[in-house]
């Protein structure tokens, strides 16, 4: 008697975490990102940076400029 209860509880216990293991969510993670906007502080900081390195005096590009903080292969 003891077999057959212990061996339904683990049956169950096996359906149990199966089920559990396999759900999967509805919820969409479909994340976009957007350009910054002007006023950010991120935005300023970079801006200050490529203000006090003269860097356009250089001819760099603030739009290169700005991916080299993050590492321009991160994209």
């Amino acid at each position: 008697m003891t077999k057959c209860f212990l061996g339904g509880v683990v049956l169950i216990a096996v359906n149990v975490a199966l089920t559990i293991v396999s759900w999967t969510s509805t919820a969409s993670f479909n994340t976009t990102f957007s350009e910054l906007p002007e006023d950010s502080l991120y935005t300023n900081h970079i801006t200050d940076l490529y203000k006090s390195a003269n860097l356009e005096e250089s001819g760099l590009n603030p739009a290169v400029f700005e991916k080299a903080p993050l590492d321009y292969r991160s994209r």
